[in-house]
């Protein structure tokens, strides 16, 4: 047997095993700083729904806990990931990952950002999905507001809608999205009345000095 194919059906059969915390532990501990097995994983993720899926995507943030930077160059595989799965257990272990690997740049010249972004309105907004999905999904969308500001005012309702019919972790994601929303404002007008009330006189050495 080539000996490519026999790692991927050792690796799936460890994928597909029954699950505890060890257990996915040590699969994190065998592919991680090893690339190849990690676009491998990843791939039999995409591939296998239902348990290897699930334990794929575990395994995933168990390596991302231990060193956040260890799955960065793979940020785009798991972009694509979340977005094609149906499974709440998929997004509820890579979300948090996607929202930590979000940059200004990446934003800026990502289609999946975007994408993502479309996804998250929908999981936030349903109690179809799995509260831990709708608390990260809320979280991703406010983190991309804090990159595109004029986005709030979208994101603003559907928080306060949400919170007025959520319970439980929902409802406290939602009110601390709120505040932070409302702290974020709070700031950029007292910003704003500070530039207007520029220039500003400044006196040294019994002379006007005027900062620009």
């Amino acid at each position: 047997m080539n000996a490519s194919i026999q790692l991927q059906e050792e690796l799936l059969l460890l994928l597909k095993a029954h699950p505890s915390q060890q257990h996915i532990n040590n699969i994190a501990d065998r592919i991680g700083r090893n690339d190849k097995l990690i676009i491998l994983t990843i791939a039999l993720g995409r591939k296998y729904p239902g348990r290897a899926a699930n334990h794929a995507s575990w395994a995933m943030r168990k390596l991302f806990d231990k060193e956040p930077q260890l799955l960065l160059p793979f940020k785009e595989l798991l972009f694509e990931w979340v977005l094609e799965t149906e499974a709440d257990s998929v997004r509820r272990n890579l979300l948090p990952l996607l929202t930590a690997y979000l940059s200004k740049t990446f934003v800026e010249q990502s289609e999946l950002v975007g994408q993502v972004y479309m996804k998250c309105l929908e999981w936030a907004d349903s109690e179809r999905y799995a509260i831990a999905v709708r608390c990260n999904a809320m979280q991703y969308l406010a983190v991309i507001a804090g990159y595109e500001p004029e986005l709030k005012q979208e994101l603003l309702p559907l928080f306060e809608m949400i919170h007025q019919h959520a319970e439980g972790g929902v409802w406290v994601r939602s009110r601390q999205l709120l505040e932070g929303f409302k702290k974020s404002e709070q700031a950029h007008r007292r910003e704003k009345q500070t530039r207007k009330r520029a220039p500003k006189e400044n006196r040294k050495d019994g002379k006007k000095e005027y900062l620009k």
